[in-house]
């Protein structure tokens, strides 16, 4: 019989990196005070693609349709950096982030895509980041030093995708794919005054794999960006392949939404005489509704991760085998998994995170041990599962 197990009588405290206290150098800092944000009714994310930066996303995606293979499901790694303030108070809580995660595995799901935590959530205790108010009007650029890069060079983990909750403008971001070369930039910043938003972490990863808003071209003053109405390739106003968000399977989107979940706008797109009728449901549009991608949006994602994106893979997990048997001394973070059996010898020096994730059974023989001050933790539910670290 599987039963659930778990050994936690061992309790550590994750020493994440100190931040040293500094002045950060970064325009329109705002010392302690909480800039209004924008409307919360709505997704509250700023990734709207600048006209400058179209040619580099053009290119990102000139390939997609050239790749769709993959192997069953895709397991990514997330790392949560949790700012709080020095005394240790504040901010977002481990158990938010998690259950934050967990709504994302739901929209993903379809997807086969499951997300799990490459390690425990690390806290970031630094009074001057957690009075500064990040903001996304911030500049890009490879050698930045505003607070977003200053934070993101000292704690991101290589290779995995780290996700940051912050005191923002009232904004969330990410970054799209061609960034991570062009402007030094892979994470996504959350903002905490959103905690608890059932699908902005899932919206905030369509970014991350390569999604536009499905309005984008809409509201940044130059027609010229505008996806038009027609899913007729013959009429002359078509141009979805080429325009707003690249995808003919979104409907044209102008970002005129009630709080029904219903498009309260009026008029065109200036080329026909049809009327807008956006997906309320799509997740990546900014209606009260979100709740579905499409197939397309499916296969700019998977294009992402197994190519733009296929470097991402957790340095704390083991791969998966039937069988492990574990003997040495552990001295750094790290789980390892087994789709049937683990069996452990193993001792797990202090100040370490430890986890064995086995199919079936865990079996801790004479010679195991777990000193004072490590955290440990056996359970049951084979390999990839999205709870690695409970």
């Amino acid at each position: 019989m599987n039963i659930r197990i778990f050994l936690a009588s061992f309790i550590m405290s994750i020493s994440a990196m100190q931040l040293i206290s500094q002045d950060i150098d970064a325009p329109n800092k705002n010392m302690n005070v909480k800039e209004a944000g924008p409307d919360k009714n709505h997704h509250t994310c700023s990734m709207s693609l600048p006209s400058e930066a179209r040619e580099q996303y053009l290119q990102s995606i000139q390939n997609e349709n050239q790749s769709s293979s993959r192997d069953g499901t895709f397991n990514l790694p997330v790392q949560f950096h949790l700012l709080r303030r020095t005394n240790g108070t504040g901010g977002a809580t481990a158990a938010q982030v998690a259950q934050e995660l967990q709504w994302a595995n739901n929209e993903y799901s379809a997807l086969e895509v499951e997300f799990f935590q490459c390690s425990p959530a690390r806290d970031i205790n630094d009074d001057t980041y957690f009075n500064t108010t990040f903001q996304f009007e911030w500049d890009d650029y490879c050698g930045q030093t505003n607070a977003e890069y200053l934070i993101a060079g000292q704690n991101n983990v290589d290779d995995v995708i780290n996700i940051y909750y912050v005191n923002t403008d009232g904004w969330n971001w990410s970054c799209f794919p061609y960034q991570r070369s062009a402007h030094c930039k892979d994470w996504i910043i959350m903002d905490i005054d959103d905690i608890g938003n059932a699908t902005l972490l899932a919206h905030e990863l369509g970014h991350y794999f390569n999604l536009l808003h499905t309005f984008d071209g809409y509201g940044d003053g130059e027609t010229e960006n505008e996806e038009h109405i027609t899913r007729n390739s013959s009429n002359e106003c078509y141009n979805c392949p080429t325009y707003g968000d690249y995808l003919c399977d979104t409907p044209a989107d102008n970002n005129s939404w009630n709080n029904s979940c219903q498009w309260d706008g009026d008029g065109g797109d200036g080329c026909s005489n049809l009327d807008f009728s956006p997906n309320a449901n799509n997740i990546m549009s900014y209606s009260d509704c979100p709740t579905v991608f499409t197939s397309g949006q499916h296969a700019r994602m998977t294009y992402a991760i197994t190519s733009l994106r296929n470097y991402l893979d957790c340095p704390f997990l083991s791969g998966c085998t039937a069988n492990r048997t574990i003997s040495a001394t552990q001295n750094g973070t790290f789980a390892y998994q087994a789709s049937n059996q683990i069996t452990s010898t193993a001792h797990i020096t202090p100040g370490i995170s430890s986890a064995y994730d086995a199919g079936n059974v865990v079996i801790l023989q004479p010679g195991f041990y777990a000193e004072v001050g490590t955290s440990f933790a056996a359970f049951l539910d084979g390999c990839w599962g999205p709870v690695i670290w409970p």
